[in-house]
């Protein structure tokens, strides 16, 4: 019984893992295409702005 349920939780933290990594992995390259999008119209001076408005998305994560 116990070797089931620690089987189960294992199975069950790789998950968790794996679904964070493709989170994060999607939101850095969402946010790589959102700077070129941007880059395409903005100036370097709207980089900070820009870094702002990312720190509040990785705030969201």
């Amino acid at each position: 019984m116990l070797k089931k349920s620690s089987f189960r939780l294992k199975l069950q933290q790789n998950l968790t893992q794996e679904y964070n990594f493709s989170l994060v992995f999607n939101f850095y390259f969402y946010r790589d295409w959102v700077c070129d999008k941007i880059g395409a119209f903005c100036s370097p001076l709207n980089q900070e702005k820009r870094g702002q408005i990312f720190a509040c998305f990785r705030g969201k994560l």
